[in-house]
């Protein structure tokens, strides 16, 4: 017997999670009506606008609309997501005639959302004019303005050909300065966006970048991309799309409605931002979080963040800022705790550090995590500050997500459970007892049927022991 099967064989392990399975057990139900495409971005890929750029991390539109119907919402309610990511469940909101508010730290979910207010606004025959116009002129290939090169950061060096980053400088310098149309100069910006990858070297592989061996480096490997496009030929087909779904809005959109006057994306931090949020202001919550799996937002996306402007020092301050999920991350603590006393809250840490303090199961974890991590048996010593600063943040998010949500308001809240060291960690169970903790009534867990699997390093040294993806459902009584 190894060290993890014994450390998974842990009395105080077993026993503290076993009486949490035993307290929710009759709340956990398989979830019939969820399948993992709705979960997942891949339910978008046939519905306009959301079908425009595919930030992988996201749920589906059919999910939301689902559970806005389960819980009984109607038009003029105020509808929260405090981790909006691309802003599918406050479209989603906003379609139904909910308020919809968003709140996301990455500027590629305000970049969106700014670009779908473009589309609802935009006059089609002068963007039909001017995409002829943006493709006549890139057939003519002239030398692009300088200022106009793309501006990477560390990690992007090397992603595109040189013609590919003359073609890249030549779009945008003609788009800047020929197009007038602050709408019409939106969409044609973010189709260039949108093909990024596309037009690379770079691949969106798990938590990082993979790269292809013809951009020249070092840890490329022997990796040849399928195919990577010519930028004429990924803008004029993300510009024909886009102009595709524009010409079809309205039916799309199924009732005239402005989105401009249904949704706001807050930018910034969920733990900042949250707290400045009205109490008992809130109908409805649908979100999910970075789950506790090692993934870098900041890395698999810095291909877009840099062409949205993000430099070095803002990546590094991005990663830092975000909800603990890397191994990189450093503890918020005393960020936090000094936040609550500017804000003139400090009970209020004390009542969310209490909440993650006591939690045993969650504690008992931790404390065999520790313990291997001392004895080598973590791949990463990251994991265990990780994981302690994942739970850490979230007794404060959902906390205050408690405190915004109206009496009779709800929660639905989509996360997987995760495995580290052979510990399987049930994340849905920790996080309902601190929703249990702030007040909140936990109805179901809904669980997939088909669960997801492990890491090939965790099935090889510890066997496969499948995680629970699951819909949290709590309720404000």
């Amino acid at each position: 017997m190894n060290y993890s099967d014994k450390l998974l064989k842990s009395e105080s392990i077993i026993d503290e999670v076993r009486e949490l399975e035993n307290k929710y057990s009759k709340r956990l139900v398989i979830a019939e009506w969820i399948n993992r495409k709705m979960v997942s971005n891949q339910g978008n890929k046939q519905v306009a606008f959301l079908n425009w750029f595919g930030f992988k991390e996201s749920f589906s539109y059919d999910l939301v609309i689902k559970l806005l119907r389960q819980a009984n919402s109607r038009p003029g309610d105020i509808f929260l997501d405090p981790f909006a990511g691309t802003g599918t469940s406050v479209f989603a909101a906003s379609n139904q005639g909910l308020k919809a508010i968003g709140i996301e730290l990455l500027p590629i979910g305000q970049f969106l959302h700014n670009t779908r207010k473009a589309a609802f606004q935009v006059d089609v025959k002068n963007l039909e004019a001017e995409i002829k116009n943006v493709l006549e002129f890139l057939r003519t290939k002239q030398i692009p303005p300088h200022e106009y090169y793309f501006k990477h950061v560390s990690i992007t060096r090397g992603a595109f050909s040189k013609e590919t980053e003359n073609a890249i400088a030549s779009y945008l310098g003609y788009v800047d300065n020929e197009i007038k149309d602050d709408h019409i100069k939106q969409l044609l910006k973010f189709a260039c966006f949108s093909i990024l990858e596309d037009i690379s070297y770079t691949s969106k592989d798990g938590q990082y970048l993979r790269w292809d061996k013809r951009a020249g480096r070092n840890r490329a490997g022997d990796y040849l991309k399928p195919k990577i496009y010519i930028f004429y030929e990924a803008i004029s087909m993300a510009l024909s799309g886009m102009l595709s779904s524009i010409k079809g809005r309205m039916l799309f959109w199924s009732e005239d409605r402005d989105l401009n006057d249904n949704t706001t994306i807050i930018s910034g931090s969920t733990l900042e931002k949250l707290p400045r949020i009205p109490s008992a202001s809130v109908d409805i919550i649908i979100s999910s979080p970075p789950y506790c799996n090692r993934y870098d937002y900041t890395r698999t996306y810095a291909i877009e963040l840099a062409f949205l402007g993000i430099d070095n020092d803002s990546l590094k301050k991005l990663r830092q800022t975000m909800l603990s999920c890397t191994v990189e991350n450093k503890s918020k603590e005393s960020w936090l705790r000094e936040m609550y006393i500017c804000i003139d809250k400090p009970e209020f840490f004390d009542i969310a550090n209490k909440t993650f303090v006591e939690n045993k199961a969650l504690n008992s974890i931790l404390s065999g995590l520790k313990k291997a991590m001392q004895d080598g048996e973590l791949n990463n010593n990251g994991i265990y500050r990780m994981i302690y600063n994942y739970f850490f943040e979230h007794a404060f998010i959902i906390h205050e997500m408690a405190r915004v949500l109206k009496l009779e308001g709800k929660i639905f809240y989509v996360n997987d459970n995760v495995r580290y060291a052979g510990i399987s960690i049930p994340v849905d169970l920790i996080l309902s007892d601190f929703a249990e903790s702030a007040g909140l009534q936990v109805n179901k867990i809904y669980y997939l049927k088909r669960g997801k699997g492990n890491s090939s390093q965790q099935m090889r040294v510890h066997g496969r022991e499948e995680q629970r993806k699951c819909v949290y459902y709590w309720e404000k009584v």
